[in-house]
């Protein structure tokens, strides 16, 4: 059975949007290492306050591995 994961902090995004266009390749490594680890579906979303990550794994084994990379 999947699992979702779910990162919701306090933030700027577009202060991460800023760091993600001057460095897009930090950004692909990440996802690059998720796919690896199996990761069904992210997304993220951010305002001026909070930034929040939603993934689907296919299992929480699978989470696990990609946090601890």
């Amino acid at each position: 059975m999947s699992v979702i994961v779910t990162l919701r902090v306090r933030g700027d995004g577009s202060t991460i949007e800023k760091l993600a266009a001057e460095d897009p390749k930090v950004l692909e490594d990440i996802s690059e290492v998720a796919k690896e680890h199996g990761v069904l579906y992210h997304r993220f979303y951010a305002n001026d306050d909070e930034v929040l990550v939603v993934d689907e794994w296919p299992d929480a084994g699978s989470f696990q591995k990609f946090f601890d990379a």
